[in-house]
């Protein structure tokens, strides 16, 4: 589960937010702890199933039922263009990233 969390867009929003890192070095963290994870699991169902796994684990400190989420994963795995459409295999490199938005109103 912490591998999942390692990569996760929101902790990382909040890393570059705070000001630790610059959004560059955000995504190379989070391409090299993808890469981890596909080297550590064979397959989107594997991690998450490892996911919820954790999540069920850690759950007394969660107000978040891991069945909700499973019920999201499987939802989202549906959507033609979700994240989960993505071959697993998928080679990964920080240059295939979207360039950051510009905050509206400011230069």
């Amino acid at each position: 589960m912490d591998q999942y969390r390692e990569m996760s867009t929101p902790t990382m929003k909040f890393i570059g937010a705070a000001g630790y890192i610059n959004y560059e070095e955000a995504i190379k963290i989070s391409v090299d702890a993808c890469r981890v994870l596909q080297a550590n699991y064979s397959s989107w169902d594997h991690m998450m199933n490892s996911y919820f796994l954790g999540l069920a684990y850690w759950n007394g400190a969660m107000q978040t039922s891991p069945e909700s989420r499973k019920l999201a994963y499987e939802a989202e795995k549906n959507n033609p263009n979700g994240i989960y459409s993505i071959p697993w295999d998928t080679n990964l490199d920080k240059h295939d990233f979207i360039a950051p938005r510009k905050n509206e109103g400011k230069t």
